[in-house]
């Protein structure tokens, strides 16, 4: 997988491309406590996404949910492709997506 990161005044970005296994789990979590910890909200982008392992997955979860608890907007954008909706859905997180997708405020 490979993480493009864009920081910019108006939010942190993450674009991640490819196929995301338990490999890049540590690049993943680094980038994601990045964009918490940047105070402008972050969005992640899933389009490019090919596959996602179940860590992956639950590294996506535990940031939007970081996120609400700390005040910090979450958003998934861009277009996600129905095998990472499947995956999500295999590990029970069904609805991730679409709630993320408009969580553009921390609830």
């Amino acid at each position: 997988m490979t993480i493009h990161v864009k920081d910019s005044k108006a939010g942190y970005g993450l674009r991640l491309e490819g196929e995301a296994g338990i490999e890049d789990a540590i690049e993943l979590r680094e980038a994601l406590v990045a964009g918490l910890g940047s105070g402008r909200g972050l969005n992640v982008h899933l389009g490019a996404m090919t596959r996602a392992d179940v860590t992956v997955l639950q590294l996506l979860w535990v940031a939007r949910r970081e996120a609400s608890h700390g005040g910090t907007a979450f958003r998934i954008e861009g277009e996600v492709r129905p095998e990472i909706r499947s995956a999500f859905e295999e590990v029970g997180l069904d609805t991730f997506v679409a709630e993320a997708a408009h969580m553009v405020e921390a609830q």
